[in-house]
């Protein structure tokens, strides 16, 4: 059949109950504009939810809307077949392009073509006649293979001077670098830019160092300096003491004291009688002094705790849950979301919960660290599965959903802990400013899993911010 509108002769077949075009041949294809649209079967289709890959339905939806009309349809023919030295091959169903089969005298065929062969040596395939789509889809591997890849991302083994590597890793140090595509850390123009200009400023701030303004003894000002610093933790620690003896006159006997055994009993003796709510400032004061003089200030701030606060059995936990339970507490009585009952029990059981966390946590890395060196099965199975989803899933958003997915669905702690910090690593790989964004993300995906209690959601949720944001 011919249409009005064309002179090329179309062939219709009918299927359930309605006439349709059959695209047998290249000339079909390049014929296709001149086909009278109302013999069209459909004017547009949706990206997703149809049996063809999405990513090329996406690379043919021109405008992003995520719908493909006629003219977008058009125009990837028509760009595809002027690339192609037999537009036929668009219609033979293969899932490899012969190297040869690029068009090179069209617009853009020569990079074309020189890119698949790129491609190929970068998978070790130099031999190969034909590219695959898993070929092309394995950006991963492409990637990694290619110290410059377009991502605008300098790694230091861009170059084989080596005063330039280093001064790249210079760049990496005081910057934090970005990971290229290959996850290899780098340097962008903007950071090449910032660290030359704080070079610079440096230098000038250097060069005025010398003027009579700032080097006021001349050239006995270094000396000076270094002086200076040299007495300055035992000056700082002087009025540190002043500070605690303005605090408390009680406090002057463990200030003065030469052991700590001598601390100990001072501070027990200052700490009788004392009410709650007036010591945690100066609780933390005296265990900034105590820390800094003597090797033992932890250990005797958790039992100045344990007079100040009535209950010997505080001691017994430690300083961080103390300080961290103190606050926690401090914090509710201010707002006066405490119970009427609450008294130092309250308080007890509070570090008690914190430190049962922390314990449970570092058991839980000892365990993973323990089980990595003995090259347990299931670990090296639960290795080999997330470098299956790492080199399957190239862009980090998506791999971050993977790791998650994974997270929320595995039977044992140990595993779910695996898959968490697998997911803080490609978050942390991130440009910095990103970090929150995708952290909220993760946990938006953890939230919407209902397989699982809330209790241990929201346990998940929190150790993805310990693994992202640990506090020391």
């Amino acid at each position: 059949m011919i249409t009005p509108e064309s002179s090329h002769p179309w062939t219709f077949f009918r299927t359930g109950g309605i006439d349709q075009v059959a695209l047998k041949t290249s000339a079909d294809l390049l014929n296709l504009e001149h086909l009278d649209q109302k013999l069209w079967v459909a004017l547009s289709c949706p990206v997703k939810g149809l049996e063809i890959d999405e990513k090329t339905l996406a690379l043919i939806d021109a405008d992003g809307d995520g719908r493909i009309r006629v003219p977008e349809l058009l125009a990837a023919v028509k760009w595809t077949a002027t690339r192609l030295n037999n537009p036929s091959d668009l219609l033979a169903g293969n899932d490899n392009l012969a190297i040869d089969a690029i068009n090179t005298s069209a617009p853009g065929g020569s990079i074309l073509q020189g890119s698949a062969r790129q491609i190929l040596r970068s998978l070790g395939k130099e031999t190969d006649s034909a590219l695959t789509t898993a070929d092309a889809a394995n950006t991963a591997a492409i990637f990694a293979a290619s110290v410059l890849n377009g991502s605008g991302i300098i790694p230091p083994e861009a170059t084989e001077d080596p005063a330039i590597q280093i001064l790249i890793k210079d760049i990496i140090t005081c910057s934090g670098g970005t990971a290229a595509r290959s996850g290899v850390l780098g340097i962008t123009s903007a950071q090449i830019d910032t660290f030359f200009a704080d070079l610079n400023a440096y230098t000038a701030w250097l060069e005025q160092s010398g003027t009579k303004d700032i080097a006021v003894l001349g050239d006995a000002t270094a000396a000076a300096c270094n002086a200076i610093k040299a007495v300055r933790a035992k000056v700082e620690d002087y009025f540190a003491r002043c500070r605690m003896a303005a605090f408390d006159q009680r406090a002057i006997a463990a200030l003065n004291a030469r052991d700590a055994k001598k601390c100990l009993t001072a501070l027990a003796a200052a700490a009788q009688e004392r009410p709650l709510e007036s010591q945690y400032q100066g609780l933390l004061s005296q265990c900034t002094m105590l820390d800094g003089r003597c090797e033992e200030g932890k250990r005797l701030f958790a039992a100045y705790a344990a007079q100040t606060y009535a209950d010997p059995a505080i001691a017994r936990y430690p300083l961080d849950a103390i300080v961290e339970a103190v606050a926690i507490f401090g914090g509710r009585q201010q707002v006066k979301s405490l119970p009427d009952t609450a008294d130092v029990r309250y308080l007890l059981g509070i570090t008690s919960n914190i430190a049962k966390d922390r314990e449970a946590s570092a058991i839980t890395d000892a365990l993973w660290e323990e089980r990595v060196r003995a090259k347990d099965h299931i670990l090296r199975h639960l290795e080999r599965q997330r470098e299956s989803i790492a080199t399957n899933t190239p862009h980090p958003n998506d791999l971050i959903a993977a790791y998650i997915d994974c997270a929320v669905t595995a039977p044992w702690q140990s595993e779910r802990a695996f898959w968490l910090r697998a997911a803080a690593t490609v978050i942390k790989s991130t440009p910095s400013e990103d970090h929150l964004h995708l952290y909220r993300r993760a946990a938006r995906r953890v939230q919407a899993t209902y397989s699982l209690p809330n209790r241990e959601r929201q346990a998940a949720i929190q150790t993805l911010a310990a693994l992202l944001q640990p506090l020391r």
